[in-house]
């Protein structure tokens, strides 16, 4: 009891007096972000400090972010902290003091950081407190990565990254999808088994490399495709766990029917069951659907999210556009006014349909061919009428030039 009691007093004798607050101890030290021996990159402090052994300084690192709305001034974020502790300790030894406060599995983007250590007597020991006999104090140390130029560059090689896992998301889904489908008629043991430790691989190699990606503001994007790709794999993961139990349910069905005595209570409380396991697995597969396009939209990816539906709408649209060149090259006007409307309209609409397939950065692109379809149709018209042939064979070339620029900007094969 003695013992307590003391401690405590120790601790109220900390509190620095009114001539104390000169005595301020002395605390510096530099930080540096280093490249690890592992390929990992630390935030590391390495300082000097008068506080006595066994001090423990409260270390927290930021990115700092110029406030528009304040005059410029750096706001701090931390860096990552959904799944982190408040603070680093770093002890204070023979006054001296060095630490990684910060690790991350690549090189940090070319931000501003601040690394900021704190001293707080309640964290210390009642006795070391009062030995060191100060208030609370900090000092802040910043560092800037890089430059403008290596950012602009590191945020490219992040989209374009992402872009490729986002398109390995869409084709484990269609797959995920078409299989479900099949199975939901006649369920395949030893096919959904070799089917879904390929899955479990994909989604592994997927999530390891959504953990590498930064959770930062600075970076919006980076920012919002980790926090979607994770759900996506959750996703998967629950499709693929409802599914078994679908399964197992349907196989103890078909177990109890075959079963002596009456098992219809059961039978009909499985059967409940499992249809509303199908029910809620067909409309998880159209959630994911849904937000896989809600994704890619926000994410601004430029390739179209079912690039099939628009190659083959494309199609539509080419076979349109040369029916009017044909119709148009054969002069003969009337002809021309009788038969002109159907292709035109095909054309329209595969247009149409491509927009809507498309995400919203390739609008003004579709928008330019629908302008420069507009102008081959001026030209068939008036070569139809009685117009020189060689101006619909250029029109007609400038346009299929635009068409493959379009195929290439989609990524779709010619």
């Amino acid at each position: 009891m003695m013992l307590e009691i003391t401690k405590v007093l120790l601790f109220l004798l900390a509190a620095p007096q009114e001539g104390d607050r000169a005595a301020k101890p002395e605390l510096d030290f530099t930080f540096t972000i280093e490249e690890q021996s592992d390929g990992t990159w630390a935030f590391v402090v390495d300082g000097t400090s008068s506080l006595p052994d066994g001090a423990i300084l409260k270390a927290r690192e930021y990115y700092l972010e110029a406030n528009e709305f304040r005059g410029g001034q750096l706001d701090e974020h931390r860096i990552d902290d959904r799944r982190r502790p408040d603070y680093h300790p770093v002890e204070v030894r023979g006054g001296k003091f060095r630490d990684v406060v910060f690790t991350c599995a690549r090189r940090p983007y070319s931000l501003r950081y601040r690394v900021k250590l704190l001293y707080d007597p309640v964290r210390q020991d009642p006795e070391l407190a009062a030995k060191a006999g100060v208030a609370e104090f900090a000092a802040a140390r910043d560092l800037r990565m890089g430059n403008d130029a290596m950012l602009d560059k590191e945020m490219k090689e992040s989209m374009a990254e992402i872009a490729r896992d986002m398109k390995t998301i869409l084709g484990l889904y269609r797959d995920l999808n078409e299989r479900f489908t099949a199975w939901f008629q006649t369920p395949n043991e030893e096919a959904y088994k070799k089917w879904y430790q390929e899955l479990r691989e994909n989604l592994d190699e997927l999530e390891a490399r959504n953990q590498t990606r930064f959770s930062i503001w600075a970076v919006w994007l980076e920012y919002q495709a980790k926090m979607r790709i994770e759900s996506f794999i959750e996703t998967f993961q629950r499709l693929c766990k409802d599914f078994e139990t679908w399964k197992d349910k349907g196989k103890r069905i078909e177990t109890l029917k075959k079963k002596p005595g009456d098992h219809a209570g059961e039978i009909e409380s499985l059967r409940i069951e499992t249809e509303e396991l199908l029910e809620r697995l067909r409309g998880t597969l159209e959630y994911f659907k849904l937000s896989y396009e809600e994704s890619h939209e926000v994410l601004g990816l430029e390739d179209p999210f079912d690039p099939e539906a628009v190659a083959a709408w494309l199609r539509t649209y080419e076979k349109a556009v040369s029916a009017l060149s044909d119709l148009a090259s054969k002069k003969d006007f009337e002809a021309w006014k009788a038969g002109f409307q159907e292709p035109r309209r095909r054309a329209q609409a595969a247009l149409y349909e491509i927009r809507r397939l498309m995400p919203r950065g390739s609008h003004e692109r579709i928008l330019l061919l629908a302008q420069d379809l507009m102008k081959l149709c001026d030209v068939q018209e008036r070569v139809a009428a009685g117009g020189a042939l060689p101006d619909l064979v250029e029109a007609t070339r400038s346009h299929q030039g635009m068409i493959a620029d379009f195929k290439k900007y989609a990524g779709l094969k010619e």
